[in-house]
């Protein structure tokens, strides 16, 4: 093979290894002017469960067996017990953004072992405690009267 063979090679192949580079890295920008690029997933969406007014995240699971709801006199109070894989400072930030939109007041909070968030209304209590373990985050949401009711 003569030296000018394997420079002609030798650009064949460097020209197909640019062109390479080339296209994959301007695929993602060809299939945005498309309009064929995928959008991500939105994120989740928190929910409400027993109490029309304390939404919670969605990446936290209800778990049932734990919680108690009562009702009387068409009042509702109980506690809702979840866990999950979410940070204790995303919850709280979470629980101090939503909460207050639903007409809830922040009348306190402490961090100890655990996060102690304390929300009012008027005729309401809402205590939230955070707990992070070993592989998860476990979170009550007591909800009861802040008088008892009258008979």
């Amino acid at each position: 093979m003569t030296r000018r063979e394997c420079w002609r090679r030798w650009i064949v192949g460097f020209g197909l290894l640019l062109s390479f580079v080339v296209f994959s890295s301007g695929c993602s920008s060809f299939k945005s002017a498309l309009g064929l690029e995928e959008e991500p997933p939105p994120p989740p969406a928190p929910k409400y469960y027993d109490f029309p007014d304390v939404m919670v995240p969605e990446e936290l699971s209800l778990k049932p067996e734990e919680s108690v709801i009562y009702e009387a006199g068409g009042f509702k109070a109980g506690l809702l017990f979840f866990t999950g894989r979410v940070e204790v400072n995303s919850l709280v930030d979470f629980f101090r953004t939503y909460l207050p939109k639903d007409g809830w007041t922040l009348a306190s909070s402490v961090k100890f072992t655990r996060v102690l968030l304390n929300f009012v209304k008027p005729d309401r209590t809402c205590q939230i405690i955070i707990r992070e373990k070993t592989l998860t985050t476990e979170v009550e949401v007591w909800v009861h009267p802040l008088r008892p009711t009258q008979s």
